[in-house]
């Protein structure tokens, strides 16, 4: 007769079976030892590609602050020496005072943002599926991200900083916290004008019955105004300065720099020829409100439980279609579908799928920035974005089919014959 094996507990199995709680998370000693991990990597690659030098940062960003040294630092202000929102430009005028490296102050600055992000997915996931590990997946994949690495470590580029906002926006949004959604919306925009991608969906939000008010909207031009006052102060002209969104909506004449969106399919791509620019600019424009409209007309067609799957395929479909039809969109621009689908996949692992065709493309599509050339043809890339575009469709179709039905109380008629 056979007797089971019995293996004393060393002290290693006590601590990876042993239970923590951080903060109001409940895990093990191998969830934690996998979170830290994960963070221990992201930092190490991190660091590994920081002293990197990207065409970004030594045509623009370095002069940019060498001239605000020159300039005397915040006196500089007065001066217009960068095309970036007045609240980075104030980061890049502080960081002009220090003797080190501006390229390890900028990438610093967002690298905080990386982690910040990675956590606040942790968060959003945990309060989306309660499960610590899925959570932890989320971590890891933001973290681990091509998409954040590159930009961050590699360009030297700030997305991370809007995007972590609007994390924590939609997370506000799911939680039914009125205030702060709109608050870090505003934040987001404080960074970079494309936390307007955002909007579609949080209307959407309003108009599905969440607890969103379209009033608070107002904090955007509010605490964008409060951003610009520090360089007002020093000099700057309040025109400039309260306008800069508007210069760089016209900064770039081609229907696409670079991006492999529609426009790549009607031969606007930079620096090709821009002759037809201005009626096919046109045309995306109506094209980007219709796909909206009609987003919007579908999602609130259906009496259905806006569950953490419809609201996050939502945001990235929205995301998707306004990079993919307006124009003059730059190759970063769809940053916020880069790290929401890390989020979505880590809620479902069967859709890695999706995450791994949206980093191929992410990937491939920077690659003229990473080696000095493109590596596949931009109409090639272009048709997979389109074939990528259709799947993230396919996984807002399906979370809304999926979604629970609302049951809704009849009102009542009225007995006119009294």
């Amino acid at each position: 007769m056979k007797r089971g094996i019995t293996m004393k507990e060393r002290p290693i199995d006590k601590l990876l079976n042993a239970q923590f709680k951080i903060l109001s998370y409940e895990m093990s000693g191998l969830d934690l030892c996998f979170m830290l991990a994960a963070f221990v990597i992201g930092a190490i690659i991190r660091v590994k590609i920081i002293d990197i030098q990207s065409a970004d940062y030594y045509g623009f960003l370095e002069k940019w602050v060498d001239s605000m040294r020159e300039g005397g630092g915040l006196k500089s202000l007065s001066q217009e020496i960068t095309n970036y929102a007045s609240a980075y430009t104030l980061y890049m005028t502080l960081i002009s005072y220090l003797k080190a490296s501006p390229l390890y102050m900028l990438k610093l600055f967002s690298y905080v943002f990386d982690f910040i992000a990675a956590f606040s997915a942790f968060a959003l996931v945990h309060d989306i599926t309660k499960d610590v590990k899925k959570s932890i997946g989320a971590f890891t994949l933001v973290i681990l991200s091509p998409a954040a690495l590159i930009n961050s470590g590699w360009f030297c580029q700030c997305d991370i900083i809007y995007t972590c906002f609007l994390v924590m926006s939609f997370r506000s949004v799911y939680k039914g916290e009125n205030t702060k959604s709109a608050v870090f919306l505003a934040l987001s925009f404080m960074f970079k004008l494309q936390a307007v991608f955002f909007l579609p969906f949080y209307v959407i939000m309003w108009i599905k019955g969440k607890n969103i008010s379209l009033v608070k909207l107002l904090y955007m031009p509010l605490v964008f105004f409060i951003s610009v006052l520090p360089a007002w102060i020093f000099g700057g002209d309040p025109t400039r300065l309260l306008t800069i969104y508007f210069s760089q909506a016209d900064y770039y004449p081609w229907g696409t720099l670079n991006y492999p969106n529609l426009y790549v399919f009607l031969d606007e791509n930079m620096p090709d020829t821009t002759s037809r620019t201005d009626s096919l600019c046109g045309a995306g424009m109506w094209i980007t409100l219709i796909v909206t409209g009609m987003i919007a007309y579908y999602i609130c067609s259906k009496r259905i439980e806006m569950t953490g799957k419809v609201m996050m395929a939502l945001l990235m479909f929205s995301v998707s279609c306004l990079t993919y039809f307006l124009p003059h969109m730059h190759d970063r621009y769809n940053f916020i579908f880069d790290i929401f689908v890390m989020i979505y996949v880590a809620t479902d692992i069967k859709k890695l799928p999706l995450a791994a065709l949206a980093s191929l493309v992410t990937v491939l599509n920077y690659m003229v920035y990473l080696v000095g050339h493109s590596v596949m043809d931009p109409l090639y890339l272009a048709i997979l974005n389109t074939v990528l575009l259709v799947l993230v469709g396919k996984e807002l179709f399906d979370a809304v089919n999926e979604a629970p039905e609302l049951k809704v109380e009849p009102v009542p008629v009225a007995n006119t014959n009294k």
